[in-house]
């Protein structure tokens, strides 16, 4: 588990080690640190895995080198008879579970027991590494299709603006604030807080990764106690709703990462 520098030291110039403080600091496929401290406590090597621990709970990057880890991270290196790879994949599956276990008012997170105690299925060696290889090529096709998608949104804004100009330099259009077009009973609804411990029977609570490609899964849906959601009147969805996250985290299984508003 990370633990942060004394905060004497950091600085932006070099000095020490870059500082991996949380998910904040990773890039799309490796840490990308802002800061170096030149105390540095934890320390990551290359090929271990990095994972957030805080907030956005089960967010993890590769280690392509040598970094300080602050508190809001965890640095994963496997023993001989754990595949790295094996490892990655099997903890994006796990992340709902781990981030169930997230305790905090303010930024949920879990501990070295929360992460220690996790069951991890563990078949031969030779087993995990076909195992990898196949969610690696599965992996590497929904990135191909992911920046498909981006490419044809910016096809959409592309035409939109060749048939009607653009509404922000084009006289013939005026701007309003959002605010002022939304339901009014019930406004921009920010969602639950703290949704409680896991419930068999309640109220569906609706999460950042209950949402894929832009549709509600309806599948593996948290329930929250009704006491809970009688507090959060305002944010219970009836239908026609937009539901945007407001986290940079797609996946993240908080549900205080989604807001709707209704028209």
């Amino acid at each position: 588990m990370g633990q942060a520098p004394d905060g004497a030291s950091y600085n932006d110039n070099g000095l020490g080690l870059p500082l991996i403080a949380g998910a904040g600091d990773f890039g799309p496929h490796h840490p990308q640190a802002k800061k170096f401290t030149s105390a540095p406590t934890k320390i990551c090597a290359n090929g271990d895995i990095v994972l957030s621990i805080r907030a956005t709970i089960g967010t993890k990057v590769l280690s392509d080198g040598c970094f300080c880890l602050g508190r809001g991270v965890a640095g994963l290196r496997p023993k001989d008879t754990l595949d790295t790879r094996y490892l990655w994949h099997w903890l994006g599956s796990a992340e709902g579970a781990l981030a169930a276990k997230g305790r905090g008012a303010t930024f949920p997170q879990v501990s070295r027991n929360d992460l220690a105690e996790l069951e991890i299925p563990l078949p031969p060696l030779d087993e995990q590494r076909r195992i990898a290889a196949i969610l690696d090529k599965a992996d590497a096709l929904r990135r191909k299709r992911k920046r498909a998608i981006g490419l044809l949104n910016g096809l959409t804004q592309s035409i939109f603006l060749e048939m009607f100009g653009d509404p922000i330099e084009d006289p013939r259009y005026s701007t309003r604030r959002l605010g002022e077009f939304v339901d009014h009973d019930r406004g921009i609804s920010y969602g639950i807080v703290q949704r409680g411990d896991d419930q068999e029977t309640g109220t569906k609570v609706l999460r950042i990764s209950d949402i894929v490609d832009g549709h509600i899964t309806g599948l593996g849906l948290k329930l929250t106690a009704p006491e809970i959601a009688d507090k959060f009147r305002r944010t219970k969805l009836v239908g026609g709703e937009i539901v945007i996250s407001i986290t940079l985290r797609v996946r993240s299984a908080a549900s205080t990462s989604v807001t709707s508003w209704s028209f």
